[in-house]
């Protein structure tokens, strides 16, 4: 559940403090898609195991 929410904190919830983005938007890497949980999920799906962290 911890990791869940890591997840949620560095891709989907925006941050005022960061002008409305996310952390892993202000870092270049975020998720541009509507629905960012169900892209996080695809992306697992095919991503080689051992590559997401």
């Amino acid at each position: 559940m911890a990791e869940g929410a890591r997840i949620h904190y560095n891709f989907v919830w925006p941050h005022a403090a960061l002008e409305n983005q996310t952390p892993a938007q202000r870092a270049g890497v975020g998720i541009e898609a509507e629905n960012k949980w169900l892209s996080l999920m695809k992306a697992a799906l095919t991503t080689p195991s051992g590559t997401m962290n």
